[in-house]
């Protein structure tokens, strides 16, 4: 939490005012802490000394209330004000309004007036022009507008390119406008909440003029425990109580969805960007520039998400080693199926795989061509990232050091899938498709060992096994009508 500067005015007591108001009975001690510090005055004392407040807190501890105190407080504080709310969508936020808002501030008539109407939601005051309206989530909703205060509510909903959308909006519509804040407020998201998740990170690393509330239980800790639960929702003892916890615990949909929505635990993209990829210091000690395969076991291929270029793979095994080569990698895709065919015809045999999805039209080339590919689902791709990672650990994966190979290590980012997690190529860095064709050709070349054709092993002292005398029997292949 950012700290409150008790040198500094705030009009944190007014905005507890009007919650206390709102719900008639006293505010929580964490609104409290959060209007104190939102409420704080710039150096002049025209305008709030921060833009932005981040106000990420478990469900139920009356978030939304506090930040409809916050709105009534500047509708006070600014001749004229424009206030504006939304949630993940206009219609969410109009259901708040109207389910949540209206009853609270039906008896307080005398100050307000209520718009209900479809398309015209808002709070004006009496006396005045000030008013608090919602608005759409989208890049115009506020064009032409001004803009003093803006709450975008339920931030988890919005992927990066979503919320810069908002923000381009609200930054031209506040311009001008002297006391200007927008409130970030959020439970916590899923992998996908990258927006919440920048602002998350910017406020963590001080930025000036950045507002930090974030409230939870930290990383790692034990989601069945009842004294996390207590430590980590800052409306128990007052709104929540253990059988209310307890109750969402047994009735959870699953362990991640109570996490999220009770103690703000969830996978931030930006820590599992972090730790994507693979141990850079185990890949360094597995290149291998001169190591060779004494027989190619798979090929495989990948293609970029924007289709800008592909990759072919090859694995085979040196001693109890795989060895993985990225044999091609180039821009576009038209070229990939003539080179599949060329690797095949030298590995007459060798299963070709690649994910079905991404590279359809190549797959049906290729099976046009009689070269049959083997489709990968998601949760095979699943267990070849998974059993690519634990031959690296244990020092059975060797690669040529190939810088193309080398770039996509390091920019490869992870990404959820069930239990287990695949290649992420929307949210990695760079061009994975020579990393993703690896992961696919070391898992086939390694699961062949199990699974493949039985083999006479001799020992390399042994005599060589005896070949009867007599001709070799010929396979005669089953008749087939020519017109199946």
């Amino acid at each position: 939490m950012t700290p409150r500067d008790p040198t500094r005015p705030t009009t944190g007591d007014v905005t507890l005012a009007h919650l206390a108001r709102l719900k008639r009975g006293a505010p929580l001690p964490w609104q409290w802490d959060v209007a104190a510090v939102a409420g704080e005055l710039a150096d002049d004392g025209v305008g709030f000394r921060y833009p932005i407040v981040v106000l990420h807190v478990p469900r139920r501890a009356g978030k939304s209330v506090l930040a409809l105190a916050a709105a009534l407080d500047r509708l006070d504080l600014i001749a004229d004000a424009r206030c504006w709310y939304t949630a993940q969508t206009r219609e969410t936020a109009a259901k708040l309004f109207r389910d949540e808002w209206c009853p609270m501030l039906e008896p307080l008539s005398r100050l307000y007036r209520l718009r209900k109407s479809q398309g015209s939601e808002g709070v004006h005051k009496r006396r005045g022009s000030s008013r608090l309206q919602l608005f759409a989530p989208t890049p115009d909703a506020l064009h032409s507008t001004n803009v003093d205060c803006a709450i975008v509510d339920e931030a988890w909903a919005f992927e990066l390119d979503q919320g810069a959308g908002i923000e381009s909006g609200l930054t031209h519509a506040q311009l001008t406008r002297r006391w200007r804040q927008t409130w970030i407020v959020s439970a916590g998201g899923t992998i996908a909440s990258t927006w919440l998740d920048r602002w998350l990170t910017l406020a963590e690393s001080a930025a000036p003029g950045v507002a930090l509330f974030d409230y939870g239980a930290p990383p790692g800790a034990d989601i069945a425990d009842p004294d996390v639960w207590r430590a980590a929702h800052p409306a128990w003892g007052h709104t929540v109580d253990d059988a209310a916890l307890r109750h969402e615990w047994d009735t959870r949909l699953d362990d991640a969805s109570f996490a999220r929505a009770i103690l703000n635990l969830w996978p931030r993209p930006s820590t599992v960007i972090a730790t994507a990829g693979v141990d850079l210091g185990l890949w360094a000690v597995a290149a291998q520039p001169a190591a060779t395969v004494d027989s190619v076991a798979a090929i495989a291929l990948d293609v970029a998400a924007d289709r800008s270029s592909a990759s072919i793979a090859v694995a085979g095994r040196l001693g109890d080693r795989i060895v993985v080569e990225v044999i091609d990698a180039r821009p576009g895709v038209a070229w990939v199926a003539a080179a599949v065919k060329a690797v095949r015809a030298a590995h007459r045999g060798v299963p070709v795989v690649a994910d079905a999805l991404v590279a359809a039209s190549i797959v049906a080339e290729l099976n046009r061509a009689r070269v049959t590919v083997e489709a990968v689902s998601g949760g095979d791709h699943a267990r070849a990232c998974g059993t690519f990672v634990d031959l690296l650990a244990a020092g059975a994966l060797v690669h040529r050091a190939q810088a193309v190979l080398d770039d996509a290590v390091i920019g490869a980012a992870r990404r959820p899938f069930g239990d287990a997690w695949l290649w992420s190529r929307s949210r990695s860095r760079i061009d994975i498709s020579p990393l993703v064709a690896a992961t696919l050709a070391v898992w086939v070349a390694h699961a062949r060992r199990r699974t493949g054709r039985g083999a006479v092993v001799v020992a390399a002292d042994s005599p060589a096994p005896a070949i009867p005398p007599g001709p070799v029997p010929r396979l005669q292949r089953p008749y087939r009508p020519r017109s199946a």
